[in-house]
């Protein structure tokens, strides 16, 4: 109350008021207040006890945030060390020539950069070698893109590559010509970017990018097991942080605790991290977008480096398969569902029967549920029943673009390749018009499709004639005369050349009939099945009884290795045994051109090719001479870069040399061989020797080695006495009937 009074006074001090609101002043105080005397002050500390000067903070804050990026820099470079980090790159160095010139190949390995989660069972490229610098009668073609320009289901030897260096070969005499394929299993448009960079960096004369099929369930597609990225921009972010040796190193930490998969798993079962994708889901536009901006820069990248582009855009099987996924029918009320799930019940079977009643019933279906793609496609498989080919060719269309599980590319996705190519003002290859121009009502079917997006043998041979057709409208070295294209032999001639059979046709039906029994294939399209099946059926019965036994003991995993091994390897030898020289040469051909170029087995079967027709006719035919030739000059370059003996090789280059009549260049690559061999393989191989040592006149040498032989041969002992009979006698060929290797 007294302070109160004080203030109410009007007094300026009030020592009780003070002392109530909480200030607290020294005697010291109010007597320098009272007196005008200021009191002594206590002596004057440091303005921040403790606080050190700002340059040494900055210091000491720069190490505290230094020393943790290099404890992980450390750690980065002892993973390196370990194995870890980086990526495998696109192409790796085979060989050095004797001029210092490099033998390059695509490295199969290269793509297990993209498929992280499933490293055990990636996508693949097949392996393409080229000599760098690239010589200047050369002219080089790279293909860019998924399987689909792989050329699966058929092997390399039939994709449209192939098809295109033979045409191009034809429409350019005097040029070498490379058409080399990068095409890769089950990516999408980000890694077929990262090719196409390094690609660029190999002496393209010119660049075709087929991508866009994948980027839904493809590495680095939008719903894919190997993604976490949903654009551009942060998809090259992953795939640049998955360089480093720690996130690696962590992968492999928990590479064992993922969940097991079915035993026998094909790759389009494990990549989708998403299998169902709605209508109206935005990674349908993601996909889309992504494409576009990939693409463009493609085609920004082929600019920047003087190389011409050409983009195309995707075919599919519309017509004969329908969507692979199944549609929602959630949004729809009990009874409408009902009336959906009778539709499509009894629709399916009346379109064969009464096409017309078909329609009206499959309309009021579209009526109910607009979205579900499995409606649309019934209603274009009745529309094309009945010759109304515009409306089915609309229906099989959104019956495409609806599927929930899309692995074909969308008229979104074809959309926006042709977007980026006219943005850029980039050439366009319309592959997609192309196909529809060559079907029954221009909607894609069997006859040109393998399955969803795999081209048959036909649609392999017109993608590449498409190409070729486009390359007429171009200026410069690419140009096609025109008039040579109107002379273009058949696309069956093609295929011929590049050694089709009814065996390598088998096998493409055997590895789709695989492929049908995936679950979602056969929930959906149980009627692909058995196509294949009647495809097997109609090549089984070309076939003799021992060549149907021959192809049965082939669908052994062990025989066909993952169905990389040609049938016509099993069936050649066998045709050989029998007598059949007419029948077993060209399987011989085939496998030799199916086979990587710098192979043991592209070796052995151009050496089994070219003996087979020499014994047919001791003339050899020009090409089969030079692929003679080509063999040797390709093994000889293997051997002088291999660090091991190469004993195999070394047997072939001997053998070739002896199928050209030069016996005495055989002579030193056979003896360099015999310590590799033992058993009927030696055998075999001194039979050849002896051959070429009598053929040189080398009596003595040969009564040698068949004396060795007769004395260490131990079983095999026999086979020298005989050899030693007949050298003795004056046979000049001591084994006409042996074929080697």
């Amino acid at each position: 109350m007294l302070g109160r009074g004080c203030r109410d006074a009007g007094l300026p001090y009030c020592p009780l008021a003070a002392s109530k609101s909480g200030s607290r002043l020294s005697n010291a105080a109010r007597f320098a207040d009272n007196s005008g005397v200021k009191p002594k002050q206590p002596p004057k500390a440091s303005t921040q006890p403790g606080k050190l000067p700002l340059r040494k903070r900055l210091i000491f804050s720069a190490i505290a945030l230094l020393l943790p990026l290099a404890l992980l820099a450390v750690i980065e470079i002892g993973l390196r060390f370990a194995g870890y980090g980086g990526y495998p790159p696109t192409f790796k160095q085979l060989a050095t020539y004797d001029n210092g010139d490099r033998l390059v190949a695509s490295n199969v390995e290269s793509s297990q950069a993209y498929f992280f989660r499933n490293r055990d069972l990636p996508g693949t490229l097949t392996e393409t070698a080229f000599r760098s610098p690239k010589p200047d009668d050369t002219v080089r073609v790279f293909m860019v893109g998924g399987s689909a320009i792989k050329g699966y289901p058929q092997l390399g030897a039939f994709a449209p590559s192939a098809f295109l260096q033979e045409m191009l070969s034809d429409a350019w005499p005097g040029k070498q010509v490379e058409v080399i394929n990068l095409g890769t299993t089950a990516v999408a448009s980000f890694p077929v970017l990262e090719m196409l960079r390094d690609a660029l960096e190999q002496e393209p004369d010119l660049i075709i990018v087929y991508s866009g099929h994948n980027e839904f369930f493809g590495a680095y597609g939008v719903a894919s097991l190997n993604t976490i990225a949903r654009t551009p921009r942060f998809i090259a972010l992953q795939h640049n942080l998955r360089r480093l040796g720690l996130l690696q190193w962590i992968d492999g930490l928990f590479a064992g605790r993922a969940p097991a998969r079915p035993a026998g798993a094909m790759l389009m079962e494990i990549m989708m991290a998403r299998p169902f994708i709605g209508p109206n889901d935005p990674l349908r536009a993601a996909a889309a977008r992504n494409l576009q901006m990939h693409i463009e820069q493609m085609i920004d990248h082929c600019r920047s480096a003087g190389v011409p582009v050409m983009v195309c855009t995707l075919p599919s099987n519309e017509r004969g398969l329908a969507p692979l996924g199944t549609s929602a029918l959630d949004q729809l009320s009990p009874e409408d569902s009902a009336s959906v799930l009778r539709i499509l019940e009894s629709s399916e079977s009346l379109i064969n029967e009464d096409a017309a009643t078909a329609i009206e019933e499959l309309r009021a279906g579209v009526a109910l549920a607009p979205d579900h793609a499995r409606l649309h496609w019934l209603l274009a498989t009745a529309l094309h029943a009945e010759h109304r080919y515009e409306e089915a060719r609309k229906h099989f269309e959104s019956a495409l673009d609806l599927d929930p599980m899309p692995w074909r590319a969308t008229s979104s996705q074809n959309d926006a390749i042709r977007q980026a190519a006219a943005s850029r003002n980039a050439w366009l290859c319309d592959v997609q018009a192309v196909f529809r121009r060559e079907s029954e009502g221009g909607t894609i079917g069997w006859d040109l499709m393998d399955d969803h997006v795999h081209m048959s043998l036909r649609g392999q041979a017109l993608v590449a004639a498409a190409i070729s057709e486009k390359l007429g409208e171009a200026d410069g070295a690419l140009r096609i005369d025109p008039e040579v294209l109107a002379q273009r032999p058949s696309w069956e001639i093609y295929a011929q050349r590049l050694g089709n059979n009814i065996f390598e046709e088998y096998a493409v039906a055997y590895r789709m009939r695989r492929l049908f029994d995936v679950p979602f294939f056969s929930e959906t399209n149980p009627h692909a099945a058995a196509i294949m099946d009647a495809r097997l059926d109609d090549r089984r019965a070309s076939m003799s009884e021992s060549e149907q036994r021959a192809t049965t003991a082939w669908h052994d995993p062990a025989v066909h290795q993952n169905y990389t091994r040609p049938l016509s390897s099993v069936i050649g030898p066998m045709a050989l045994a029998e007598g059949r020289l007419d029948d077993a040469a060209p399987l011989f051909y085939t496998v030799y051109r199916i086979m990587p170029a710098y192979s043991n087995q592209s070796i052995e079967f151009a050496y089994r090719y070219t003996r087979t027709l020499q014994r047919i006719a001791p003339e050899l035919p020009a090409g089969a001479e030079q692929i003679a030739r080509s063999a040797i000059e390709r093994a000889l370059l293997m051997i002088a870069n291999s660090s091991e003996r190469e004993f195999t090789l070394q047997r072939h280059v001997g053998a070739l040399y002896k199928v050209l009549g030069d016996h005495a260049a055989s002579i030193p690559y056979l003896v360099a061989a015999r310590p590799g061999f033992g058993e009927q393989g030696l055998v075999e191989l001194d039979q050849t020797l002896i051959h070429s040592f009598l053929e040189t006149g080398d009596v003595q040498n040969a009564l040698q080695l068949a004396r060795t032989g007769m004395a260490h041969a131990g079983r095999f002992a026999p086979v020298y006495e005989q050899m030693h009979a007949q050298i003795l006698s004056g046979a000049q060929d001591p084994s006409p009937d042996r074929e080697n290797p």
